[in-house]
């Protein structure tokens, strides 16, 4: 498609409208917590504090740092066009459920196999030196392919 014969109105026509949600970091001192150590003085104070409510409200300040952001696209109403961007503003990468098990299965048995990804199959293609990678990332590679 060409834009250099097109009009102002017709480019905005072409334009998708977005919500974004910035994930920004803020800060409140919980004062006089009482504790044996650090960590139950955290417990204390995580306790104390109703931060739902109080993020709400004039006790809480921006501590000038953007942890990331969520952008979801207008009438994309199953977010399938949702992606997550870092403070960089680079996209972060969704792991998937798959991808998820892949890591559960990778660190609980090295000999264990994913499910629809047989180990004779990774095999037969090392074997045939179709693949020279092991099989925990052949499986990795055979996910990412499936989408």
């Amino acid at each position: 498609m060409k834009f250099t014969n097109m009009t102002c109105e017709e480019l905005e026509s072409l334009m998708l409208k977005y919500d974004v949600i910035i994930y920004g970091t803020c800060w409140t001192k919980v004062v006089g917590v009482e504790a044996a150590s650090q960590e139950e003085a955290i417990q204390k104070a995580e306790d104390s504090v109703n931060l739902e409510e109080l993020l709400s409200g004039p006790d809480c300040r921006f501590a000038e740092e953007v942890t990331g952001y969520l952008v979801d696209e207008q009438g994309d109403t199953n977010y399938d066009n949702s992606r997550q961007y870092g403070p960089n503003h680079l996209l972060v990468h969704l792991r998937t459920e798959k991808q998820r098990q892949l890591d559960r299965l990778r660190g609980q048995d090295a000999w264990a196999e994913f499910p629809g990804c047989p180990r004779d199959q990774w095999a037969r293609e090392a074997g045939a030196q179709d693949t020279q990678i092991g099989y925990w990332d052949w499986v990795g590679q055979q996910i990412e392919q499936q989408g």
